[in-house]
């Protein structure tokens, strides 16, 4: 994606996970409720709230010039609250009704993107730390030559 879309298209992403969050809130699904086997309203409540504050932050960090350091924590929320409602779909289209296949694989799709881009700024993190360690070893070894 080139980078002039790449704001725009990841703020809209992470707004569509938080509104998803926000309305299973407000209103939730209550089919998924009443069909799944854990009959739990903490449960099905949490992937909404992981989706809520990762859409939510996501948002915020990708308008940011440095919105790798802020969408690192959103990035793995986001897909936790993706997870948490396709596991939820998958559970019934195996145990229950096959027809809901296509929404499943459509929710993978989601869940997948949403790892790749957590571990995608992991690593970039890793790289970061690495890249100011050498630095600050740089900075001493020189700091020892000047003595």
């Amino acid at each position: 994606m080139p980078n002039k879309f790449k704001r725009p298209a990841l703020t809209a992403i992470y707004l569509l996970v938080f509104c998803a969050g926000l309305t299973s809130l407000l209103w939730p699904p209550v089919s998924l409720q009443k069909a799944f086997i854990v009959d739990s309203i903490v449960f099905h409540q949490s992937w909404a709230v992981l989706a809520v504050v990762g859409g939510l932050v996501g948002a915020y960090g990708a308008m940011k010039e440095t919105r790798w350091r802020i969408e690192r924590w959103a990035a793995p929320l986001a897909a936790g609250g993706i997870g948490g409602y396709g596991f939820i779909v998958w559970t019934l289209t195996i145990t229950e009704t096959f027809t809901r296949i296509t929404q499943s694989l459509f929710i993978t799709i989601g869940i997948i993107l949403f790892i790749d881009r957590s571990v995608h700024l992991a690593k970039k993190a890793k790289g970061i730390r690495v890249i100011a360690r050498s630095t600050i070893q740089v900075a001493k070894a020189l700091e020892g030559q000047d003595s």
